[in-house]
């Protein structure tokens, strides 16, 4: 019995203890949600400052120090309260409160500051984020990444709790059902450069343009900047950084623009001050609210500038205006973001010349090549009157790269118009790098002791292959040539092709020891052809002419006898 009733009170001590664990786990209802934010770029992170919480009876609010401080100087009026200025709120006031109070923590003289980070989750690849909030009144910020150039609006929200349930508002209207909120975002500022091609008689602006060594080349950087609803929201340091490699930027040249036109209409205060550093590198420094004042809806402003195209470009063949833009979002006043680069290129082409002589490598085989020939000097010309010479700049040999001749910079000191095509190893080569696309003219100015001078001169045409945008690529194309501009020299062109293995236009050009004859075919064989038909009918005219006289003066002393 003893042992019966002890047991009955054990049980019945189990039981009480149960039950008053029950009561609590009853009581305390979980008033948390998860609120799903869309809009957000995989990989941004959204983050969440506790700004206000409940009281542990829930009858009576307590805010984080560094925002009540903020709000009470600037927007609570005695007799109001802090919380009567919250309860009365438009989602309008709440936009610029929560603005304003951002921008103050980012101020030394805002004396405002950030609560720590209570909640944060990064967007996955449906651009969507989920956290889950306690209690309270939250500011909720987007940090980027370096790849993505979004800019977000701040986002309020408030888990309520009231009479034991729970409401949730974001941005000053409640939502329900699935508790979804959406971040308002513009992309960020953004940056195109683009260069002018006008290898095709018009100005075009492209990717991408020849331009040969010494040629002042014109660019522009197309800069285009978000609006934002609240004038609170701001892009508040705005600087394009432009590096030029193979280029050398024209001093006081940079103006901004309406439009890709460089001749269109400037935008007053646009541009605060231009650096070019002895690294080639430029820096612009921009005014946003200049560039927001002349645009409507997402603003574009051209910033034209010009480069000459330096010596150093020849190497690869390619020079290149790479530009980004570095600006601070008022929201995110702590960090400085990049965009993506933009890239402009100018391609310049090689010309090689091999001089050679009318006789074969073998006289007995046709086939052997003729032999190369040393001594001969040539000029370059940009017209087919040879009036505008371009002078020229030869480079020694240095390590693997052979001797070639380039244009000259203005005022270049040691600058020729005669080229020696005395290069490689049979030196009776001419090699001239640093051209653009185009047309030149070539003449012989100094012809081999023993050998006959061309005629005339020979137009070198050079062309490059287009990518998908019609614009120009480095590979020279197949359509260009090297030709006689008299008749009588057109024997002398023995090939012009491009080495594809080299990408350069190559040519070999022969003097005679002898006169040239006309070429097979053209107007020298008819006219020489003609004037023998000729003769030769009228020999026949006269010889058979001749004959019949003197058979009429037989026949006629045979009538006489």
């Amino acid at each position: 019995m003893k042992k019966t009733m002890k047991r009955c009170l054990t049980l019945l001590l189990t039981l009480a203890m149960l039950l008053t664990m029950a009561v609590p786990a009853v009581a305390e209802e979980n008033y948390s949600r998860e609120i799903t934010f869309t809009g957000v770029a995989n990989g941004d992170t959204v983050k969440a400052y506790k700004l206000m919480w409940y009281s542990d009876d829930y009858n009576s609010y307590e805010y984080y120090e560094g925002f009540s401080n903020f709000a009470e100087k600037n927007y609570v009026h005695p007799p109001k309260t802090m919380d009567d200025v919250l309860a009365e709120s438009t989602p309008q006031f709440l936009t610029t409160l929560i603005s304003m109070y951002v921008l103050m923590t980012e101020s030394p003289l805002g004396g405002a500051t950030l609560p720590d980070v209570q909640a944060s989750a990064e967007a996955d690849a449906n651009e969507q984020a989920k956290l889950t909030l306690n209690p309270g009144y939250y500011l909720l910020l987007v940090s980027t990444t370096e790849q993505n150039n979004r800019t977000y609006m701040p986002v309020t929200v408030f888990v309520q709790v009231k009479n034991g349930s729970v409401k949730v508002y974001a941005a000053g209207s409640e939502i329900t059902d699935d508790l979804t909120a959406v971040f308002k975002h513009e992309e960020g500022p953004a940056i195109n450069v683009r260069v002018n091609d006008d290898s095709r008689g018009t100005d075009e602006w492209k990717e991408a343009a020849g331009g040969r060594v010494g040629e002042t080349m014109d660019f522009y950087m197309e800069v285009s900047i978000p609006a934002y609803e609240s004038g609170l929201v701001t892009i508040s340091s705005l600087i394009a950084k432009c590096q030029l490699t193979g280029l050398n930027y024209v001093a006081n040249s940079m103006k901004a623009t309406t439009l890709p036109n460089a001749d269109s209409d400037f935008v007053e205060g646009a541009i605060k001050g231009t650096t070019a550093g002895t690294d080639g590198n430029l820096t612009v420094e921009l005014d946003y609210s200049k560039i927001r004042s002349a645009a409507t809806g997402r603003g574009l402003v051209y910033l034209h500038f010009q480069a000459t195209v330096a010596p150093e470009a020849v190497k690869d063949s390619e020079a290149t205006a790479t530009a980004n833009l570095e600006y601070v979002f008022s929201m995110e006043a702590g960090k400085t973001k990049t965009t993506a680069s933009s890239t402009a290129a100018v391609y310049n082409y090689d010309f090689t010349l091999f001089k050679k002589s009318n006789e074969l490598n073998n006289p007995s085989d046709a086939g052997s090549g003729h032999q190369p020939l040393a001594g001969a000097g040539f000029t370059l010309y940009a017209d087919e009157e040879m009036t505008k010479v371009i002078n020229m700049v030869k480079v020694e040999a240095d390590g693997g790269t052979e001797a070639y001749y380039r244009p000259a910079l203005v005022g270049e000191e040691g600058t020729v118009t005669q080229m020696d095509a005395n290069m490689g190893s049979d030196n009776n080569t001419l090699s001239i790098r640093g051209l653009d696309v185009g047309s030149y003219y070539v003449k012989e100015t100094k012809t081999p002791s023993g050998y006959y001078a061309p005629k005339g001169s020979f137009k070198l045409e050079l062309t490059a292959e287009r990518d998908a945008s019609e614009s120009l690529v480095k590979t020279l194309a197949k359509g260009g040539g090297f030709s006689a501009l008299k008749e009588a020299d057109r024997a002398l062109v023995q090939r012009d092709e491009v080495n594809q293995a080299l990408n350069r236009f190559e040519a070999d050009l022969i003097n005679s020891s002898t006169p040239v004859l006309p070429t097979t075919g053209g107007v020298g064989t008819v006219m020489f052809t003609v004037i023998g038909l000729l003769c030769m009918g009228a020999a026949l005219w006269f010889f058979l002419f001749a004959r019949r006289r003197r058979d009429d003066e037989q026949e006629q002393s045979k009538t006489t006898l």
